[in-house]
């Protein structure tokens, strides 16, 4: 473990954050808004909980709402301690349904599979909801060589939206203030 590079990135915490990377024992929440450093304090903590105990890193589970947030917490991990990062459970809190799910499927729907809907399963999906729309509806413009003009960019937005760990609620509400 490069034991520099956590210092180094250690002394720039603030007294709060450090307090949070200095807890070893128990499960820790950091609320904090974007930018404000939620993933170099959860990756600090991993690396200090590394080097201050016996734990394997496959012992210890990160979790976080979105793919971006999850990427770079591994990637500044690895920074930190080196190859050992990949052997930290980092997941969103949906990757980590899936993965619960997928290792225990007796426990869930009768032991039926489950898969998560791939790229093209995304867009048949949006398809199909295109197709109930109402003739008139501007969504549901059809190229006659490409389909549906916004389909694409519907699961793209749908995207955004997970990314942005806004619930279907959350998003309504937003536009209906926005009206």
């Amino acid at each position: 473990m490069e034991d520099t590079v956590f210092k180094e990135r250690y002394k720039k915490l603030n007294k709060s954050q450090k307090k949070a990377v200095d807890t070893i024992d128990g499960p820790v929440l950091v609320v904090a808004g974007p930018g404000s450093g939620k993933t170099e304090i959860l990756s600090l903590r991993v690396a200090n909980i590394l080097r201050e105990t016996d734990i394997a890193p496959s012992n210890i589970l990160c979790m976080t709402f979105t793919d971006s947030a999850s990427n770079n917490m591994r990637e500044r991990l690895a920074e930190i301690i080196g190859r050992e990062a990949y052997r930290v459970a980092i997941h969103t809190f949906h990757s980590f349904g899936v993965e619960v799910i997928d290792k225990n499927p007796e426990f869930f729907y009768s032991g039926a599979n489950f898969i998560p809907a791939d790229d093209l399963a995304q867009l048949e999906i949006v398809e199909t909801i295109l197709t109930d729309l109402d003739h008139n509806n501007p969504l549901r413009s059809i190229h006659p060589e490409q389909g549906f003009v916004y389909a694409g960019s519907l699961v793209q937005a749908i995207g955004n939206l997970k990314k942005a760990g806004l619930t279907p609620e959350e998003f309504k509400a937003i536009l209906d203030h926005n009206k």
